[in-house]
């Protein structure tokens, strides 16, 4: 499949900005621009209207020229040549790395949260299982205790009334 590839007027329109103010950006920001020169023209990848609408709101909120600059070269990686290099352009987006890397730390998190309970639930249940234990030793002592006293008591209940009356 072909690689669609824009003029800064179509970047422009797809943006919803004007063109000067587009060339203007793609003059001052080139370096984070997706492009490859087709004979004397520069054609731009479509990943470049969002990356204008985002300069442009930087700019709208009133950062300088050096602080965008550095707030892209914050966001995105230096590019990394393909192929012959005055040509072509890959922008590698670090913002892609970082939600990645956060949406890695939060499932990181939350398997540490899993364990954690699951730790307590086994805590729990061999607490709940030592309980049992000695509920059945208990209960041995109590049956074992149960079935003396019921021997003593037909040992002397087999034996005559006045030898129990008179026995002790």
């Amino acid at each position: 499949m072909e690689e669609k590839w824009l003029t800064l007027t179509q970047v422009a329109e797809e943006a919803g900005l004007s063109e000067i103010t587009v060339k203007r950006y793609a003059n001052l920001y080139d370096r984070y621009l997706q492009y490859r020169i087709f004979g004397r023209y520069k054609r731009y990848t479509p990943e470049t209207v969002n990356l204008m609408i985002h300069i442009s709101s930087l700019d709208q909120n009133g950062l300088t020229i050096n602080e965008i600059s550095e707030k892209l070269k914050n966001d995105y990686s230096a590019f990394m040549a393909v192929g012959n290099a005055k040509s072509y352009r890959v922008l590698v987006p670090l913002m892609i790395l970082v939600n990645l890397l956060e949406l890695l730390v939060k499932a990181m998190r939350q398997i540490t949260v899993a364990f954690e309970y699951i730790s307590a639930q086994e805590e729990e249940l061999n607490k709940l299982r030592e309980e049992l234990k000695q509920m059945r030793r208990r209960l041995e002592k109590a049956e074992a205790f149960q079935k003396n006293t019921d021997k003593e008591l037909s040992n002397k209940s087999s034996q005559s009334w006045w030898k129990r009356v008179f026995s002790k």
